[in-house]
C-alpha cells in the first residue's frame, strides 16, 4: 500500500525531475542554435554589404578606365594631327625652297 505509493511517487518524481532536467538541456541547446544562426545572419548581411560596396567600387573603376581610354584615343587623333600638320608643313617648305631657287641669282 502506502510504501509502494511511496516507492511509486518518488520514481514518478525523478522522472518529472529527468524530464525537467531534460527540457532545460533542449531549451540551453535551442539557444545555443538560434545564437549561431543570429551570428551567422549578422555575417552575411555584413558579407554581402561589403560585396555591394566592392561592386559599386569596380563600377567607379570601370568607367575610369573607360574615361582614360576615350582620352587616350583623343590624344592618339590629336598626335596623327600633328604627324599629318608637320608632314604638310614640311612639304611646303620644300616647295617654297624649291620656288625660291628659282629666284635666285648666281
Amino acid at each position: 500500500g502506502i510504501t509502494n505509493a511511496s516507492e511509486e511517487m518518488n520514481r514518478t518524481s525523478y522522472k518529472m525531475q529527468e524530464l525537467s532536467n531534460e527540457g532545460e538541456r533542449s531549451q540551453n541547446s535551442i539557444t545555443g542554435v538560434k545564437a549561431s544562426i543570429d551570428m551567422v545572419v549578422d555575417l552575411t548581411k555584413e558579407s554581402t554589404d561589403k560585396s555591394i560596396k566592392l561592386a559599386e567600387e569596380t563600377k567607379q573603376i570601370i568607367k575610369s578606365m573607360e574615361s582614360i581610354a576615350v582620352l587616350l584615343n583623343e590624344n592618339v587623333d590629336s598626335i596623327h594631327r600633328v604627324s599629318e600638320s608637320s608632314k604638310n608643313l614640311n612639304s611646303a617648305d620644300e616647295s617654297m625652297r624649291h620656288t625660291l631657287s628659282n629666284f635666285k641669282t648666281e
